[in-house]
């Protein structure tokens, strides 16, 4: 129990912090104090930040589209060895008898 209200003070308080209204990453009202350098230094770091976040999704999503197609050709590899395996058993080059399950039509 002690968990669940944790989870749901937890959830209330991001909700809340979402809704702060943010420029640059900055609250806003911390935005209107700061002095024009402070706001274009500002500015370059969140934009190099999002440059960066960018190129880390990039390389994220070029790594899992390589991994799918590298599961991809393993997978139909070990069909085709399957495959193979199956049909020398019922060819009766391989395997003993009961391998395999009768043939279903």
């Amino acid at each position: 129990m002690r968990t669940v209200y944790f989870l749901i003070c937890l959830i209330v308080l991001f909700i809340i912090s979402a809704c702060t209204p943010t420029i640059f990453g900055v609250p806003q009202d911390q935005w209107n104090q700061m002095s024009a350098e402070q706001r274009q230094t500002t500015i370059e770091g969140y934009n190099e930040r999002s440059r960066i976040q960018a190129q880390r999704r990039l390389v994220d999503s070029r790594r899992a589209a390589e991994k799918a197609r590298q599961a991809g050709i393993d997978a139909e590899l070990e069909a085709e060895r399957e495959r193979k395996r199956i049909s020398a058993i019922y060819d009766g080059r391989g395997g003993i008898n009961g391998d395999l399950p009768p043939k279903t039509f």
